[in-house]
């Protein structure tokens, strides 16, 4: 299994849980099964790893959300537009 991947994972799972304050890299590598050095060889700090994680595939979101709003199809149909979107969230 990719060691990036799990260790991503791990992190969204106790941020979303705990938020970034109560999120630890020692429990994030905990969950991962890696050690907190190799998390570190990763990404540097838990603001990284957060940004990879949260910040970074929010603004993907977001991003795909404007574009569809100037999209004719979607302005035909905006409630299933905004229940994707919300999916999504």
């Amino acid at each position: 299994e990719d060691v990036e991947q799990r260790i991503r994972d791990a992190a969204r799972d106790l941020f979303a849980e705990r938020g970034y304050a109560g999120a630890t890299t020692r429990e994030i590598a905990k969950l991962a099964d890696v050690s907190e050095t190799l998390l570190f060889r990763y990404y540097g700090d838990k603001a990284n790893l957060f940004t990879d994680v949260v910040i970074e595939p929010f603004h993907r979101l977001m991003a795909d959300f404007v574009d569809k709003q100037s999209d004719p199809a979607v302005a035909q149909n905006p409630q299933a537009e905004t229940r994707r979107f919300t999916r999504h969230v």
